[in-house]
């Protein structure tokens, strides 16, 4: 009576997976939106499904939205087969960031076993580039802007991306211009 005999049923395994996309390059003092993608392609139902990413050094968490309203790490509960789910995360950006690049790393985990592990995690670098500089008031001085997609000349949006990675853009990119009074 030395033997002894156990039953092990094999099930399927779900394959939980995660992106995560956002900007490739931000500013001091501006914010950052990501978004993380979990799907369950199956063929099993995942539970206990679980984001986590935490927040890295140089930025703050604002927000998350979409199936996730918390700060991390979010319980997104069961999945099944052939669902997704999405967060969107909003970060600012220190004002003193003396880090040149922000590496921002999630990790999806499951209550059941995953038949792709390697799948389980993204990244995703932001650089952190200086502020757009331009003569916006027409003094001949380089101001700094404060959102450098938008600048608000004379009360008139003067729109337009402005490139730089800590570079002078020009003097007087974004003159000032009369807004016309009395037509």
């Amino acid at each position: 009576n030395n033997i002894a005999s156990a039953t092990t049923t094999i099930g399927d395994a779900a394959d939980l997976s995660i992106t995560k996309t956002g900007p490739a390059t931000a500013v001091p003092g501006g914010r950052v939106t990501y978004a993380i993608t979990v799907a369950n392609p199956g063929p099993a139902v995942a539970t206990g499904v679980r984001v986590e990413d935490p927040t890295p050094p140089g930025l703050t968490w604002v927000s998350s939205s979409g199936d996730c309203t918390t700060a991390f790490p979010c319980d997104l509960g069961t999945m099944a087969p052939g669902t997704t789910r999405t967060i969107t995360a909003t970060y600012t950006v220190a004002g003193g960031t003396a880090a040149q690049e922000i590496t921002n790393v999630a990790t999806v985990l499951g209550g059941v076993s995953d038949s792709n592990p390697a799948n389980n995690r993204a990244t995703i670098s932001t650089r952190i580039r200086s502020r757009a500089r331009c003569d916006v008031d027409g003094d001949g001085h380089l101001d700094v802007l404060p959102d450098p997609s938008q600048a608000q000349v004379d009360g008139a949006a003067a729109l337009g991306e402005l490139h730089g990675v800590g570079d002078e853009i020009g003097r007087n990119l974004l003159q000032p211009h009369p807004v016309a009074e009395n037509l």
